[in-house]
């Protein structure tokens, strides 16, 4: 039996092709659809009055017997994401925001007390790290920081 050598040839190199494609793809990922992360729990100590719990998505702020007064100075959440072409000049993505600008998501009474909770969601990116707190500008000028707290989102 007499194997032509052309065709012997051209297999091998298409074998040669389709084991260097599917190598690569599989070294470097191409073709991979990216899963959202596990939500990550992390307990954060904050000002008497105010709860937070962060997950991959975003923070939840718990406030108890609803009393926003007390926390009527300015957030910030910083958020760090993994790919920094997204971030801002400073390396991070800033959303500053204050609860009486927000509604709260659940309203709810536990043991006689009501508690509110508020959301704020993370932006649309695969986020590593934030740091949230709360901050002052007084005569206008920026920033008394009050409190911050950073949580790594990539453990």
């Amino acid at each position: 039996m007499k194997v032509d050598l052309k065709i012997l040839i051209g297999v091998v190199f298409f074998a040669l092709i389709a084991v260097g494609v599917l190598s690569f793809a599989r070294w470097t990922g191409v073709g991979k659809s990216v899963a959202a992360p596990a939500p990550v729990v992390a307990p954060v100590a904050l000002p008497e009055g105010l709860g937070v719990e962060v997950t991959s998505s975003g923070i939840t702020l718990e406030v108890k017997a609803c009393d926003i007064d007390k926390l009527g100075d300015e957030f910030f959440l910083h958020q760090y994401p993994a790919d920094t072409s997204k971030a801002g000049a400073e390396g991070f993505i800033n959303q500053q925001f204050n609860l009486k600008a927000l509604k709260p998501v659940v309203t709810q009474g536990q043991a006689g007390a009501a508690h509110c909770q508020y959301r704020v969601e993370f932006a649309p990116v695969a986020i590593t790290r934030i740091a949230i707190g709360q901050f002052r500008t007084p005569q206008g000028h920026c920033c008394d920081i009050l409190w911050n707290k950073e949580v790594s989102l990539d453990e």
